[in-house]
């Protein structure tokens, strides 16, 4: 009785998730007209509802990890986010984000880094995890993770069309790394938020030291 009812409630979770991603990057354009952020609402909107109603089922995992051994993860991504960041001027790719503005520095070091990773290595991780070995899904993350970035491709405006790609490129290698933490340290949802944290906050640095 009790797996017919885990299994309807994974069928549930399964048929949100298509939904969600389906309206989220659906109509990504129509919001961006109106704040670029406004996507970030609808997802907090969204999650905060879906956690009221199946936080039963979340794959939240903050457990306790190695310290001293994350030490070196933490300093490996912010290395990785300012490598990127400055790579990016050789490359002669122009990176839209105003990194002067507060409501930018909020949404990047704070908000991407807590929704983002509750949604693909919590959520659809959770998900896919139910039809599909481990192993596969681990990668299987990284590629959605890196496809929702290059959803903005369809609305940003043709000079920035080449940071998209690039985009689309380096946030693969960062959900690979990602997915990695989370097979690394137990699957705890807190270190891979630190580690996506530490990653945007080097190449937040790295624009703001390098302009």
């Amino acid at each position: 009785m009790e797996t017919q009812k885990n299994s309807k409630k994974h069928l549930v979770i399964s048929a949100f998730l298509l939904i969600f991603f389906f309206l989220r990057y659906y109509f990504d354009d129509r919001l961006a007209m109106m704040n670029p952020y406004s996507s970030y609402y609808v997802e907090i909107f969204i999650l905060s509802l879906f956690y009221i109603i199946y936080k039963d089922a979340l794959f939240l995992g903050f457990r306790v990890f190695e310290k001293a051994q994350f030490f070196f993860f933490m300093v490996l991504f912010f290395s990785l986010g300012a490598m990127f960041s400055i790579a990016a001027t050789p490359l002669q790719i122009s990176i839209p984000f105003n990194f002067k503005s507060q409501e930018t520095i909020f949404f990047l070091l704070i908000v991407a880094p807590i929704l983002e990773e509750l949604i693909f290595r919590s959520f659809l991780f959770l998900t896919l995890r139910q039809y599909f070995p481990t192993k596969y899904v681990y990668f299987t993350t990284a590629v959605v993770f890196s496809l929702a970035h290059f959803n903005a491709y369809r609305f940003i405006p043709t000079e920035y069309s080449h940071f998209v790609f690039y985009q689309t490129f380096y946030t693969f290698i960062l959900g690979l790394g990602l997915s990695y933490i989370l097979y690394k340290f137990n699957k705890s949802l807190m270190a891979v938020i630190l580690c996506h944290f530490f990653f945007n906050l080097g190449f937040y640095l790295a624009q703001v030291f390098g302009a």
